[in-house]
């Protein structure tokens, strides 16, 4: 437990020394009492990182508390807020009036709305990563104001925990979001159902993007492949875990579009023979792939790292007897048929 004895030094002044300043403050999973946060409170006017995932207190913390807090934190520029379970609209426009030097905002989403959220991205004009999960209150709106108002995003993080968020979002909007932010060099979309080729845009090209994460999205196909890759050159490290909508022309053209990939995540496809991935590492020798091998019947699965120098020991130490299997069941969860 984090008393606020511990802070006090911070707290007060001297006229032998000069105060110092707390700058960045990590107390995540450190269960603060009441009197710790008041003092936090008191020495946060010179913190530029703050974060609390998880926030964990020992006393009854009210809406009220925190946004005295946020009051205080003017010369923020990282906030993380990624596991705090209250109310997050009220924060969020106390974030819009008073931390307007922000560049990293991490926000949960459970409690937020259009209106929290569009006042961050409208008065926060110098954010460069945004990360939140996509709640119910969040709808189209807000990534249209994102695609208007943060140009110069570097790292986007929407992570469609809802599978009814499909129903607030629409291909679209995010088609718009993308064709705005082109200066990414992160971007991750996962688990978004409705996210398909059509959502990237014809002409778009992304020659910052360096990491892409879009796990998940069970929609997309080898068309939506061949567009990404072609507008992503420079692409290091792609995430396309648990996809099997997919044919070995998708891995023919990350092979093309993307020359410089170190990092390919296809845990959970069942969809590749052993003969497209060897072929993909055959033409990529510097690239490490990160699959499943399905060796017994109750389809676990192995997971593997694979190289165009083991590949061969590995596949043969892990035989994917039970590829096929995966594969049927993969297909019928898509298709709402599992029982």
């Amino acid at each position: 437990k984090i008393k606020g004895t511990i802070f006090s030094y911070f707290a007060k002044s001297s006229s032998r020394r000069k105060l110092l300043k707390l700058q960045k403050l990590d107390i995540s999973g450190c269960e603060l009492s009441k009197k710790g946060f008041k003092q936090i409170t008191k020495i946060c006017s010179d913190l530029k990182a703050l974060n609390f995932s998880p926030f964990v207190v020992s006393f009854r913390i009210t809406s009220s508390d925190f946004l005295n807090l946020i009051h205080n934190c003017k010369n923020l520029t990282v906030l993380d807020l990624s596991n705090y379970h209250f109310e997050m609209d009220p924060i969020l426009m106390e974030v819009s009036r008073y931390c307007t030097q922000l560049k990293t905002l991490l926000l949960d989403g459970i409690g937020m709305t259009d209106y929290g959220l569009q006042n961050v991205v409208q008065n926060c004009t110098k954010l460069e990563t945004l990360r939140f999960r996509y709640g119910d209150g969040v709808t189209d709106t807000s990534l249209h104001q994102i695609a208007k108002s943060c140009t110069s995003l570097k790292s986007l993080t929407l992570d469609f925990w809802n599978k009814f968020n499909r129903l607030s979002v629409s291909d679209q909007a995010i088609k718009t979001l993308l064709n705005s932010c082109t200066n990414l060099s992160e971007l991750s979309l996962c688990n978004c159902l409705i996210l398909t080729g059509a959502c990237f845009p014809e002409t778009g090209y992304f020659p910052f993007l360096k990491y892409l994460n879009l796990s998940e999205c069970i929609q997309l196909n080898d068309f939506a492949i061949r567009r990404i890759t072609e507008s992503c050159p420079n692409l290091k490290h792609l995430v396309l875990n648990n996809l099997n909508n997919l044919t070995p022309a998708s891995l023919e053209a990350i092979a093309l579009g993307c020359p410089l990939l170190e990092e390919l995540y296809l845990k959970q496809c069942a969809c590749f023979l052993d003969t497209s991935m060897k072929n993909l590492l055959k033409v990529m020798p510097k690239l490490f792939m990160h699959i499943t091998r399905f060796v017994d019947p109750d389809l676990k699965g192995i997971l593997c790292e694979v190289h165009s120098t083991t590949v061969e020991k590995i596949f043969l130490q892990f035989p994917n007897n039970h590829r096929e299997r995966a594969f049927e069941r993969t297909r019928k969860r898509m298709f709402g048929m599992d029982s």
